[in-house]
């Protein structure tokens, strides 16, 4: 812990050698979180380098008694968040269905069966590939742990778009899931 306070007050102080090695010390912390909401390699790193940026501006308000890399993941949620809101026409995306059709969608649960035969990363990489905007609601939702009145007001979308889009998400899994011949359990 020392040395990790001795670290960031050198990050603070602009010295790069020490800027590097915090770099290096969380990159694949970070990069989880920024490929769960990027696509490529290339597009998580880009994340990753922005939030990082932030987060070296922000060192001076850690509060060093408590764990660092909650406060650095909440960070770079809210930088993926941002990148978000400037990449994405999200609100041209945004179609409301009707009513009852809506209930149909977001009451239809499934289960994936307890026998299926893909392990955690076959798991990941299929959340992965959710595509946009509902890829980004999923983890908010799923990964992240936000409601959904947090996720619209941060995304700038309503409470039911919100739903709708975990709602497809969730769908669009248990189809890659069907399409690899794995067993899954309807319920609705």
């Amino acid at each position: 812990m020392a040395d990790l306070k001795k670290l960031i007050t050198a990050c603070i102080k602009n010295d790069r050698r020490a800027q590097k090695q915090f770099y290096d010390s969380y990159f694949h912390v970070l990069m989880s979180v920024c490929y769960r909401y990027q696509k490529n390699y290339d597009d998580a790193v880009y994340l990753l380098n922005t939030g990082f940026i932030k987060i070296i501006k922000s060192l001076d308000q850690f509060d060093a008694t408590k764990p660092i890399e909650p406060w650095l993941k909440t960070i770079m949620v809210n930088v993926a968040i941002d990148e978000f809101r400037k990449t994405k026409k999200y609100q041209e995306l945004t179609v409301f269905a009707d009513d009852e059709k809506w209930n149909k969608i977001y009451n239809d649960h499934c289960e994936i069966d307890a026998n299926a035969e893909l392990d955690t990363s076959d798991y990941w990489e299929l959340v992965r590939e959710i595509p946009d905007p509902e890829g980004t609601v999923f983890n908010l939702f799923v990964i992240e742990d936000f409601g959904h009145k947090e996720i619209a007001d941060r995304l700038s979308i309503s409470e039911r778009s919100s739903k709708r889009y975990l709602s497809k998400a969730r769908q669009w899994l248990l189809n890659k899931i069907k399409m690899n011949h794995v067993k899954v359990k309807q319920y609705g």
